[in-house]
C-alpha cells in the first residue's frame, strides 16, 4: 500500500475539497474522515475527557503521545483513532510505519484543529447536530454517532475561510488563456442500452431494430427495458475509453454512430446497444473547461490557507509527539515538519 494511495484513499480534507468545501457551502457536515474514523473505531470512556485534558491533571491511563501547548492526548485516543480508518478500508493491508505516519500527521492536524475550535468558544448546538443529519442524508439520530468534535472543527473552518477561497469566471478565464493547452478533450462516446430478462423478447427488439427502427429504441428502452437508464429512453451517456466494462466496451466501440450491436448475454440479463455518436477529442473552447479550472483554483486555495492555518496553529500550540508512546518508527521522510518528536513522554 503506497503513501499516495493512503494520502489519497483516506485524507481529502486536506489538500482537497473534501472538509472545506462542505463548510462553506453553508452547513456543517461529518466530512472529516479522519475525525469520524475516531467515533467508528469505539466509544469513549466514562472517563474520557475528548482528548484534552486539563492543565495539570494527569491521566493514570495511557500515557500522553501527543501534546499541543497544555492540551494533551493519548495513546489510547491515536490508537481509537487509527482503529476506525482500518475499518473504514477494508480493502487495505497491514499499516506499515509509512501508513501509520501519514496517520500520525492526520491526527496532529485534526487535533490542532480541535484545540482552536474550543479555545475560540466554539459550540455545538442541536440545530447543528441536525443540519449534519441532514447534509446526510439521515432521518434519525441513531442512524450516525454524531461527533460534536467534528462538527466544532467544521465551524471553525467556516468562520475562518468562508468568502476566502471563491474564484470568479474572470480568474478562470484568464488562467485558461494561460493554459489552454493544457485542456483537451478525450473522445467520448455517446450509449444507449436496453437490458430485459427474456431471450426471445430480446431477440424480437433487436430484429425489429435491425430493421430500420433504431429511431425506435429509445421507446423501447423506455417500454422494455429494465436497467436504471430505462426512464431516459436507455441514455447512458458518454463515456470515454477505459470507462466501460471491457466486454462491452469492445463490441461497443467497433460499432459506427446510429447502429447497435448484437444481443450480448451476462448474469444481468440480455443487452442491446446502441452508440448514438462519437464526440472526437479537440481543444477545449473555455466554457467546457470552466468548471474543472473553477475547481482546481479553489482548491488550491485552499490548499494554501489550510497549510498556513496548520503552521500558525503550530505555532500557537507546538505538536510534541512522544516516540515511546507510538507502536511504530515514525517515518522521518514521512512525518510532518509541524511535528517535534520527543524521546520520552509524560505521565
Amino acid at each position: 500500500m503506497s503513501h499516495r494511495w493512503l494520502t489519497d484513499r483516506l485524507f481529502p480534507s486536506f489538500g482537497a475539497a473534501g472538509r472545506m468545501r462542505r463548510a462553506l457551502a453553508g452547513g456543517i457536515a461529518l466530512a472529516l474522515l479522519g475525525a469520524a474514523a475516531c467515533r467508528e473505531g469505539g466509544e469513549r470512556s466514562e472517563t474520557d475527557t475528548g482528548g484534552l485534558t486539563p492543565p495539570g491533571w494527569f491521566s493514570p491511563g495511557p500515557p500522553t503521545l501527543l501534546q499541543l501547548g497544555q492540551n494533551r492526548f493519548t495513546a489510547k485516543e491515536f490508537g481509537r483513532y487509527r482503529d476506525g480508518i482500518s475499518r473504514l478500508i477494508t480493502d487495505a493491508g497491514p499499516l506499515g510505519d509509512t501508513e501509520n505516519t501519514i496517520i500520525l500527521n492526520q491526527f496532529v492536524e485534526n487535533r490542532l484543529l480541535l484545540v482552536a475550535a474550543r479555545e475560540a468558544g466554539l459550540a455545538v448546538s442541536d440545530a447543528d447536530r441536525k443540519t449534519a443529519r441532514r447534509m446526510l442524508g439521515l432521518d434519525q439520530e441513531k442512524d450516525v454517532a454524531l461527533a460534536d468534535d467534528e462538527i466544532l472543527i467544521q465551524k471553525f473552518l467556516q468562520a475562518r475561510f468562508a468568502g476566502k477561497v471563491s474564484v470568479t469566471d474572470g480568474e478562470a478565464e484568464e488562467y485558461y488563456n494561460r493554459h489552454a493547452g493544457e485542456y483537451v478533450s478525450p473522445t467520448r462516446y455517446h450509449v444507449r442500452e436496453i437490458l430485459v430478462d427474456d431471450p426471445a423478447l430480446a431477440r424480437q427488439i433487436h430484429g425489429e431494430l435491425q430493421g430500420g427502427g433504431i429511431l425506435r429504441f429509445g421507446r423501447y428502452a423506455s417500454q422494455f427495458s429494465k436497467a436504471p437508464s430505462a426512464p431516459a429512453e436507455g441514455d447512458l451517456g458518454y463515456f470515454e475509453k477505459g470507462q466501460l466494462p471491457a466486454e462491452f466496451e469492445r463490441i461497443i466501440l467497433a460499432l459506427k454512430p446510429g447502429r447497435i450491436s448484437d444481443i450480448i448475454q451476462t448474469p444481468y440479463g440480455y443487452h442491446i446497444f446502441c452508440l448514438v455518436e462519437i464526440v472526437r477529442s479537440h481543444p477545449q473552447k473555455f466554457y467546457e473547461a470552466k468548471d474543472r479550472i473553477l475547481e482546481s483554483l479553489r482548491m488550491d486555495r485552499e490548499r494554501t490557507l489550510q497549510a498556513q492555518l496548520l503552521a500558525e496553529l503550530s505555532r500557537q500550540y507546538p505538536p510534541r509527539v512522544f516516540k515511546k508512546a507510538l507502536d511504530f518508527q515514525p517515518d522521518p521522510n514521512t512525518l510532518s515538519q509541524l511535528i517535534v518528536l520527543e524521546a520520552t513522554h509524560e505521565k
